[in-house]
């Protein structure tokens, strides 16, 4: 039962009221990126390509038939988490671009403020992973895939430098309430 405190995931709804012809009009508070739209598009630009670079770090490390990876629950168990935290910055990602400006409260909601705590939270997730996969290694050897064992280790480090890139990209961009 949800909590009377909390709001609803779907109070921004009640910013959307009919007008005379019956068409539903957003009424609630728009957000404007603070700044040049050369600005604001080189800020997309730059998430986007990190988001990508996650995408494919993510996907590379996957792929990697290294030790460990084919059936130790304690280092793909962390993994599972970096999909899905991938997936998830990814669709804020793609949201917060196609969204345009201002953005809607709700929206922004989903998006810039989501995204950080999903940067950290695939971040940590990596970090985990890595940790797992370091005290595989050094419990049962590299199983004669070295060079595969330590890219994998290395894309997990890409993964985590990359996630802290794109918190800072976002914790210097600064939106203004517009109503």
């Amino acid at each position: 039962m949800a909590s009377k405190n909390r709001p609803s995931r779907r109070t921004y709804l009640n910013d959307f009221k009919r007008d005379a012809s019956g068409r539903y009009i957003y009424r609630g508070r728009y957000l404007a990126f603070d700044g040049a739209e050369k600005r604001r598009k080189r800020l997309l630009a730059k998430l986007c390509v990190l988001a990508f670079v996650s995408v494919l770090a993510v996907i590379g490390a996957g792929s990697l038939d290294t030790a460990g990876m084919d059936n130790t629950f304690y280092v793909l168990i962390p993994y599972m988490g970096e999909i899905a935290f991938t997936a998830a910055l990814v669709w804020a990602t793609v949201r917060l671009c196609i969204s345009g400006e201002p953005l809607r409260e709700y929206i922004y909601k989903a998006t810039v403020d989501r995204l950080p705590k999903l940067g950290f939270a695939l971040a940590i997730s990596a970090a985990v992973t890595l940790i797992c996969a370091g005290i595989y290694l050094t419990l049962n050897g590299f199983g004669g895939k070295a060079v595969l064992c330590v890219t994998y280790l290395l894309l997990q480090i890409v993964i985590i430098f990359v996630s802290f890139l794109h918190i800072k990209a976002l914790k210097k961009a600064r939106w203004n309430s517009e109503k």
